[in-house]
C-alpha cells in the first residue's frame, strides 16, 4: 500500500496481473491440445511414425463421442495470439509431410466427423516419393499431388508449409533457412490459390533464429513438436502422435507420459537429421540456372532439382508400393 504527499486516501499498487492485458492473459494461459500425425498407412514400416487406417480411425471416433471438436488454422492462431480463448474439448489435429495414404485413410474419417485438419506440405516433394527421408526398412512413401490438395481444400483440410525439402532448419546458415522458407512459402500459395500463413518446422526444430526468420518471411505461426508453450506464436507445441499412442492421444489421462515419450522419440530423430544431412552433403549442388528456366512452375527449382536426381513420382499408390 501506498500514501499519497497530501496525506489523503491510501492508495493500492497496481498488481502484476492488473498490468497484463486481457490479450497476455489469454495467450499465456494457452493449453490447445494439438495433435500432430505422420503416416496413416496400412504398410508397415521401421519406425514410430506410421499408424494403422484402423487404429487412426478408431482415435478420431473416440475423439468425437468424447464430444471434442476441432479447431481451424485461424482459430488455432487466434488463441495463440491471445485473440481467442480455448473453449471446452477442443484441440487441432495436424499432419506433417502431406503423406499421400491421407488423402484414402484419414481425410475421409475426419469427414465423416466433422472434424477440421492442418496438413504441413514439403513443397519440392509434392506427388513424389519421399527420397528427401532415411527409408528405415527399405520402404518408399508417396506424397500428396498438388491435385490432391485442391481436392480437399474447402472440404475441412487446410495446408501450410513444411518448407521446400525438409531439413533441420538450425543446421542450416541464415541464407539457407530463408530461402526454404520463402520458397515454400511461395510455391504453396501459387499452386494452391491461397495465402500460407504458418510452418510446421522440420522435426520441430527451431531456435530463435529460426523463428524470427519465419515472422521475417511472411508466416504469422509456427508450430514445434514436443515442446513446451512459452507465449510465442511462431513456436505453437503440438504432441506427436506415435504407434504407442492411447485411444484418446494427445488428451486422455495418459497425455502427461504420452508427451515424455513424445520428447524422447523426438530428440531420437536427431540421428535421421544426421543421415540426412550426410546425404546432403553428398549430393550435387542445384544448378542456379534452373531457378531463372523454373521460375513458373510449382515446384520451382526445388522442383527441378529434385526430378534430377530420382524418376518420377508414380501415378498412384498402388504404383509407390512396388517402389
Amino acid at each position: 500500500m501506498s500514501r499519497g504527499g497530501g496525506g489523503g486516501s491510501p492508495q493500492l499498487a497496481p498488481s502484476a496481473a492488473a498490468l497484463v492485458s486481457p490479450a497476455e492473459a489469454v495467450r499465456s494461459s494457452f493449453r490447445l491440445p494439438i495433435l500432430c500425425y505422420h503416416k496413416i498407412e496400412p504398410r508397415h514400416e521401421l519406425g514410430v511414425t506410421r499408424i494403422s487406417p484402423r487404429r487412426f480411425a478408431r482415435q478420431v471416433e473416440r475423439l468425437a463421442a468424447a464430444g471434442w471438436r476441432t479447431l481451424t488454422l485461424a482459430e488455432v492462431a487466434a488463441c495463440a495470439r491471445g485473440e481467442r480463448a480455448v473453449g471446452p474439448r477442443e484441440l487441432a489435429i495436424t499432419f506433417d509431410d502431406a503423406y499421400r495414404g491421407l488423402r484414402d485413410h484419414a481425410f475421409p474419417v475426419l469427414e465423416a466427423h466433422g472434424f477440421s485438419a492442418i496438413c504441413f506440405v514439403i513443397t519440392a516433394y509434392a506427388g513424389a516419393l519421399n527420397r528427401w527421408d532415411v527409408p528405415y526398412g527399405g520402404r518408399r512413401f508417396a506424397h500428396l499431388a498438388w491435385r490432391d490438395m485442391r481436392r480437399w481444400q474447402g472440404r475441412g483440410i487446410e495446408f501450410a508449409s513444411h518448407t521446400a525439402t525438409h531439413p533441420r532448419l538450425t543446421w542450416l546458415d541464415e541464407r539457407e533457412v530463408a530461402r526454404e522458407l520463402a520458397e515454400s512459402r511461395r510455391v504453396l500459395s501459387a499452386a494452391l490459390d491461397c495465402i500460407c500463413t504458418a510452418v510446421s518446422y522440420p522435426f520441430g526444430a527451431a531456435g530463435a533464429r529460426e523463428r524470427e526468420i519465419a515472422a521475417r518471411e511472411g508466416y504469422g505461426t509456427g508450430f514445434t513438436l514436443a515442446r513446451r508453450w512459452r507465449g510465442d506464436p511462431m513456436a505453437v507445441p503440438r504432441t506427436p502422435v506415435y504407434l504407442w499412442a492411447p485411444p484418446l492421444p494427445g488428451v486422455g489421462l495418459l497425455a502427461p507420459i504420452e508427451r515424455l515419450g513424445a520428447a524422447a522419440a523426438n530428440r531420437c530423430a536427431v540421428g535421421t537429421s544426421l543421415l540426412l544431412h550426410r546425404t546432403r552433403d553428398r549430393a550435387p549442388a542445384p544448378d542456379p540456372s534452373l531457378r531463372r528456366s523454373t521460375s513458373r512452375s510449382p515446384g520451382g527449382a526445388w522442383g527441378a532439382a529434385r526430378a534430377r536426381g530420382r524418376r518420377s513420382a508414380p501415378a498412384s499408390a498402388s504404383e509407390a508400393e512396388s517402389d
